[in-house]
C-alpha cells in the first residue's frame, strides 16, 4: 500500500512538472567536446552517480545521455586505433566501469573489503561475504539496501570519494602514457578483472590498477 500511495504521488508530481515548459524541454548540455577536460568531467561524473544512489536514483539511468556520450568517445577510440592513430579520449565508458565503478556505484568492491578486513561485526561481515559474487560483476543493491547505503550520512562521502579518486587516479595513469585509453566497449557489468586485463588493451598493468584502486578505496 505504501508503494502503491508513493508511486501514484510520483506519477501526479512528474505530470504536473513535465507540464512546465523550462523542464520538459531540459536537455543536459554535453558533447564529446566535454571530454577534452577529462579530470573535471570524470569527476562530476563519478560524484553525480554516487549523490543520485545516495537518495535511492539510479545513477545510470539518470545519467544516460551522459553515459550515451562515453560509450561514443569508446567507438571514436576504437575507429581512431584501426585507423593506425591512438586513441584520443581517456575518459570512456570502458574505464568507468572497469577502474572507477569497481564493484557497483561508489566503488563498493572497496566497501565490503574493508568491513571484511576491520570489522568485527558478524552481520556486517556475513552481509559483505554475500555482496562480493554480484559485486564481482558490479552489481551492489545488496549494500545499497541491505548496509543501507542509500540515506545513511555517515557513508556518504566514502561513498562519493572513492569512486572520485578512482577516476582521477585512473585518468592520470592513462594522461601519463602508462595505459593506452580504452578501445573496447564493455558492459557495465563484466567480470572485476577481466574488465581491467580488456579495458587497458589486454596489458596485466590494468589488472593491477584495478586492484591497488581497491585497496585505496578500502581506506577511505
Amino acid at each position: 500500500v505504501p508503494g502503491l500511495l508513493t508511486a501514484c504521488l510520483v506519477m501526479a508530481l512528474l505530470s504536473a512538472v513535465l507540464r512546465i515548459p523550462a523542464v520538459a524541454q531540459f536537455n543536459i548540455p554535453l558533447s564529446v567536446a566535454s571530454l577534452d577536460n577529462p579530470f573535471t568531467t570524470g569527476a562530476l561524473v563519478a560524484a553525480l552517480n554516487s549523490l543520485l544512489w545516495f537518495f535511492g536514483i539510479h545513477g545510470f539511468h539518470a545519467l544516460a545521455p551522459i553515459m550515451e556520450v562515453l560509450d561514443q568517445a569508446t567507438q571514436l577510440n576504437a575507429t581512431t586505433l584501426a585507423a593506425g592513430y591512438e586513441s584520443v579520449y581517456a575518459l570512456n565508458s570502458t574505464l568507468l566501469g572497469a577502474f572507477v565503478f569497481i564493484g557497483g556505484a561508489g566503488a563498493t568492491l572497496s566497501l565490503a573489503a574493508a568491513i571484511l578486513l576491520f570489522s568485527r561485526c558478524g552481520s556486517l561481515r556475513l552481509l559483505a561475504l554475500a555482496s562480493i559474487p554480484v559485486s564481482l560483476l558490479n552489481v551492489n543493491e545488496i549494500l545499497l539496501f541491505g548496509l543501507p547505503l542509500i540515506l545513511n550520512p555517515r557513508l556518504l562521502i566514502p561513498f562519493i570519494l572513492t569512486p572520485v579518486s578512482n577516476v582521477v587516479i585512473a585518468l592520470a595513469v592513462v594522461q601519463l602514457g602508462w595505459m593506452p585509453p580504452a578501445a573496447v566497449a564493455l558492459p557495465l557489468t563484466s567480470p572485476v578483472l577481466f574488465n581491467a586485463y580488456i579495458g587497458a588493451g589486454q596489458h596485466l598493468g590494468g589488472v593491477a590498477l584495478e586492484l591497488l584502486l581497491v585497496l585505496v578505496g578500502a581506506c577511505i
